[in-house]
């Protein structure tokens, strides 16, 4: 039982580690925007100050914003995944308690049946005490 336990603690944090990892590529898309935003706006600027920068800003516009739909659609995917992944998680930790109690209650019966045998042993014991003083 604490074999399985071990087991489903290994995979609830390989699940944990899974989410982690996706929210950190979908934080690092997410920055990546922000800065490609950043950056047109300053070639916005270039572009309004220097006529060659003006020529050549359509097509670099063009080119950034396909590059920002592709992140999008690229955020929008590891969401889902992260999505997943969470569920995966709650699902995994549900899995482990149950095996953590089912391992508690293992135990405790084990104890009781400890103390029983003890308590069996320790009225023997005092039964046979009882038995050679009623003798004498």
């Amino acid at each position: 039982m604490k074999q399985l336990v071990r087991l489903h603690r290994w995979k609830l944090n390989e699940r944990r580690q899974k989410l982690i990892e996706l929210e950190g590529l979908g934080l690092k898309m997410r920055t990546e925007i922000d800065r490609l935003d950043e950056t047109m706006d300053a070639e916005s600027k270039i572009a309004d100050r220097s006529r060659d920068a003006a020529v050549a800003y359509p097509a670099y516009v063009s080119a950034m914003l396909e590059r920002r739909k592709k992140l999008s659609g690229s955020i929008v995917e590891i969401e889902e995944s992260i999505a997943e992944a969470r569920e995966e998680v709650a699902a995994g930790f549900q899995e482990l308690k149950r095996y953590e109690l089912a391992l508690r209650n293992k135990e405790r019966r084990e104890e009781l049946r400890a103390r029983r045998r003890e308590q069996a042993e320790t009225d023997a014991q005092g039964a046979v005490i009882h038995r050679r003083q009623a003798m004498v």
